[in-house]
C-alpha cells in the first residue's frame, strides 16, 4: 500500500509555492476560470484520472488543491501511483487561500 500523501494547510502551501512547488488546481474549468492561485497549473481531476502526465518532472514538488480537499486527495493518489514522488495536498481549498490574502488570478 502506498504511503499516505502529506496534507498541509494553505500557509504551508504558500511557503511551498515560494520555495518552487507547482500549485496544481484540480477543480473543473469553470471553477478555474472564476479564480485560482496565481501561477497555478490546471488539470481537472477527470483529466488527471485519464492522463496523469502533468508535463513537469516526476520529482518536482507539487501541491494539489481544489475547493475543499477531496478532489485534491484523489488527484494526489493518482499522481503518486503514476510516479510523482513529491505530491502534497492543501487542506481546505481555494477560498481559504483567498481569505488568507495570498495571490490569486
Amino acid at each position: 500500500m502506498a504511503a499516505k500523501t502529506e496534507v498541509i494547510d494553505w500557509h504551508q502551501a504558500r511557503q511551498a509555492q515560494e520555495e518552487g512547488a507547482h500549485m496544481l488546481d484540480v477543480r473543473e474549468k469553470d471553477e478555474w476560470e472564476a479564480g485560482h492561485i496565481a501561477g497555478a497549473i490546471h488539470h481537472s481531476l477527470p483529466h488527471i484520472a485519464s492522463d496523469p502526465d502533468l508535463d513537469i518532472p516526476a520529482d518536482a514538488p507539487v501541491v494539489a488543491y481544489c475547493k475543499a480537499g477531496g478532489r485534491a486527495q484523489r488527484a494526489a493518489d493518482i499522481l503518486t501511483a503514476a510516479g510523482y514522488s513529491r505530491v502534497r495536498v492543501m487542506r481546505g481549498g481555494f477560498s481559504d487561500w483567498q481569505a488568507a490574502g495570498y495571490p490569486t488570478e
